[in-house]
């Protein structure tokens, strides 16, 4: 049995039966259309209890993981603890997983012959900034101050912050920055590089 109290359906049967409506207009024998509507208005509630939870900002959705191909897996997570200061528990299945641990997201690395490279912007402190950079230099790796322009050997100040281009193992682009992007400054950005 289900019933409505104010905007909420209180189901006191467990899950009363929501399965016995077969769809539009059909009730199985035995079901009531009293039912039926009890049945749409518990999920109409639900629907908008979820979308409330999107407008108050409750919905946490983020990114997990993603999968960043590389020549040699176990260089590569190696590579990112050493730069980072990432953790790495051990490989997961065929992958080669980091965490970041200010988030929930790991980088999978995974061995292909073939493959773009990408490009992946990481935001730091200024604290953090300064030892992820002292460790780029101390590995010997080329760096620059934008994209087109990765090994030119100078950093950014975009936005009153700092930022940094260099390269892994793989190829990949790799980016430091201090202060987020905004359309102003990406403005700026582009008449700079242009």
């Amino acid at each position: 049995m289900a019933f409505l109290v104010g905007v909420q359906v209180v189901d006191i049967d467990g899950m009363a039966g929501c399965a016995m409506a077969t769809g539009a207009g059909q009730t199985r024998p035995g079901t009531t259309t009293d039912h039926k509507l009890l049945c749409h208005a518990n999920h109409a509630v639900a629907a908008g209890r979820a979308a409330v939870a999107r407008l108050e900002g409750d919905m946490t959705v983020e990114l997990n993981h993603t999968i960043v191909p590389s020549r040699d897996k176990a260089e590569s997570a190696r590579f990112y603890v050493r730069i980072f200061g990432f953790t790495y528990d051990g490989p997961l299945g065929h992958f080669e997983p980091v965490k970041i641990a200010a988030q929930a997201l790991t980088l999978d690395f995974d061995e292909a012959e073939d493959f773009d490279a990408h490009h992946y912007a990481f935001k730091v402190s200024e604290a953090e900034f300064d030892d992820i950079f002292a460790r780029v230099k101390a590995e010997g790796l080329a760096y620059g101050s934008e994209p087109r322009t990765p090994e030119d050997g100078e950093i950014n100040r975009w936005g009153g912050g700092r930022g940094v281009y260099f390269r892994d193992p793989s190829g990949h682009l790799l980016e430091l920055l201090t202060e987020d992007y905004t359309a102003e400054l990406f403005e700026e950005i582009q008449s700079d590089i242009h």
